[in-house]
């Protein structure tokens, strides 16, 4: 039957049935897609899961009674799992939904038959595992659908296995934190040992990901003076890493992980260091040191960096064994104070990456230096972002950083930037590199020839956008006569789209020198989506945990690694007797079997 039949079936109001990939949203008025088809063809390396979407629709007559019957496509491949398809809810719809909904297919409900209403739609979710013993080749099975009364409808499926077999261990490094005072509040959970949290961490288990299960006040328990006592925390990570295959330990994170510990003593004592020396020995009579990072805090506010860096400083202090984790945009003021960096997917930039990667600066030295560097305003490149911009972020080398005005330009309230140099400087260009879409047109230039006294200067201005993602948007400055001047201010009375301007770098005539850039030691990069991110992992967003089992993490995140923060948090929706709300999605998924 092709899709134009199954169209048809759709016309005379009859009963049907179809297959759909695992990336199509199906809904309850969902009809079939031009890409649906009677039979399914899956393709799959040993250790593999893969799964379709098979539909379900009611006729005019609605449909009771349905049941699915398997047929294993060879002896070594168990029953697949039939899970239907939940639906969680938003607030508004999200501009990137291509139909206008608030309700988002995306928790697996465990599937024991169903009641169809009239032209009801119903998806179910077949997950089919492939053991490492299964031979490679092709295999045929079958699915029938039944009901009470009428027809049945047999579903073909076949899987082709690649002579292949996947790690256990997943090649994508993950790290995905829970929140453990929120899940005891949420679940009533009121102990700490292994048996009563394994069911959530069961939940995650499919996803492949990396769960960081530390909590300082939770499974570490520290006495007045600081000592640690870990075993509660060792007992939690044996049980996850050994069924779960985590790659990735974290032994601290965050305000929880190193707020509890006190200050080193005056004697240079550090009970922190007692605490890392004895999880690095545990961990490495496992062999799991390799896999061990530490993520003391997210990126804070820019007055409180220098503390940061001292608390980088303190962790490689007291045991280098493991490794330090920052998640933030790539800036030269951290970059050598993490082994790992888990960039922001907005703030990706494969030249940034590569220099990380490859053990060079984020910035370039200038060839000239500033004494001063002031801006009318700073604001946020995005209103997401983690930190604001400062006027130093447009003259400090790199490409990678950027200063924002607060709000946009216009001719009665211009914003401006200005560079005082230690020394006078003697040039007739002037180059501004900008962050794409935040550029000025409409520029009014003073310098100062002597002292501080500004005069007006005029220049020629030749513009060019970025074309690509991660291409150059440029402005470049040319004066009727070469000028030597010791401060420069450069007014922006109008922006290109009406927002604010921002600017990533400023050269005067001379490029940095390439040759010049530090050797720093290389960093392991990965990615970091967050809250506003897209693709991410709220349910705003199409696509999230449930389908992260099925391998779509490869389809979602082409980078190293991902650094994944608040998976546990979803917004509220009644379905079948199930109510997961924003701190309940663990609840949905072991109640619903998620990962078994």
């Amino acid at each position: 039957m092709t899709t134009l039949s199954i169209l048809t079936l759709a016309m005379l109001g009859a009963s049907q049935v179809w297959t759909e990939s695992s990336l199509v949203d199906v809904y309850p008025d969902s009809g079939p897609t031009l890409a649906a088809g009677e039979d399914i063809r899956l393709y799959a390396a040993r250790g593999e899961w893969e799964s379709f979407q098979l539909c379900v629709q009611a006729g005019r007559n609605g449909m009771s009674g349905v049941a699915i019957q398997s047929e294993s496509p060879h002896a070594t491949i168990p029953e697949p799992e039939i899970r239907r398809v939940g639906y969680l809810s938003t607030a508004s719809p999200s501009s990137r939904a291509y139909r206008n909904e608030s309700m988002h297919p995306d928790p697996l409900i465990p599937f024991d038959g169903a009641n169809l209403e009239p032209d009801e739609t119903l998806a179910l979710w077949v997950t089919y595992y492939i053991p490492p013993e299964t031979p490679s080749g092709i295999h045929r099975g079958k699915l029938t659908v039944s009901q009470d009364r009428g027809r049945s409808f047999p579903v073909e499926v076949t899987i082709e296995v690649f002579d292949m077999t996947l790690s256990k261990l997943p090649a994508l490094r993950s790290l995905a934190p829970l929140d453990r005072d929120m899940m005891r509040a949420f679940y009533g959970i009121d102990s700490d040992a292994v048996e009563a949290w394994a069911p959530y961490y069961d939940a995650f288990a499919g996803s492949r990901l990396s769960l960081s299960l530390w909590h300082g006040y939770g499974l570490v328990h520290l006495d007045g003076e600081g000592n640690a006592n870990a075993a509660r925390f060792k007992e939690h990570l044996s049980f996850a890493i050994d069924r779960h295959a985590m790659n990735t330990i974290n032994v601290a994170n965050g305000a929880f992980g190193l707020d509890p510990f006190p200050p080193p003593a005056a004697d240079g004592s550090d009970p922190l260091q007692r605490y890392l020396e004895d999880m690095g020995d545990w961990l490495t009579e496992q062999d799991w040191i390799n896999r061990a990072v530490i993520l003391p805090l997210s990126m804070p506010p820019r007055e409180y960096w220098p503390a940061a860096r001292g608390l980088y400083d303190r962790i490689k202090t007291a045991d280098s064994r493991f490794k330090r984790l920052l998640a933030g945009a790539p800036h030269p003021f951290f970059e050598q104070y993490a082994e790992v960096w888990a960039v922001p997917l907005r703030h990706y930039h494969p030249q940034s990456l590569g220099r990380l990667q490859e053990g060079m600066s984020l910035s370039t030295p200038l060839p000239y230096t500033a004494r001063s560097i002031q801006a009318s305003s700073s604001g946020y490149l995005d209103d997401i972002d983690m930190y604001a911009t400062e006027p130093e972020d447009a003259y400090d080398g790199s490409l990678f950083t950027a200063w924002c005005s607060a709000s946009p330009p216009t001719s009665e309230r211009p914003q401006w930037f200005e560079l005082r140099f230690d020394d006078p400087i003697e040039t007739d260009q002037i180059s501004i590199d900008w962050e794409p879409g935040f550029e000025a047109e409409a520029m009014r230039l003073s310098i100062a020839p002597y002292g501080t006294r500004m005069t007006s200067a005029s220049a020629r201005w030749e513009h060019r956008l970025a074309r690509g993602p991660h291409e150059r948007s440029q402005s470049t400055g040319q004066l009727r006569t070469s000028w030597r001047f010791e401060a420069i201010r450069i007014e922006f009375l109008r922006s290109r789209r009406g927002g604010p301007v921002a600017i990533r770098q400023l050269e005067f005539g001379r490029e940095p020198d390439p040759s010049s850039i530090a050797a720093i030691p290389p960093v392991e990069t990965w990615l970091c989506p967050l809250d506003g991110d897209f693709p991410g992992l709220e349910n705003r967003h199409r696509g999230g945990i449930a389908r992260f089992r099925q391998g779509g993490l490869r389809r979602y995140w082409m980078g190293q690694a991902l650094d994944q923060t608040r998976v546990d948090e979803w917004r509220p929706v009644p379905h079948d007797g199930f109510v997961g709300t924003r701190y309940g999605w663990p609840r949905i998924a072991m109640k619903c079997g998620v990962g078994r």
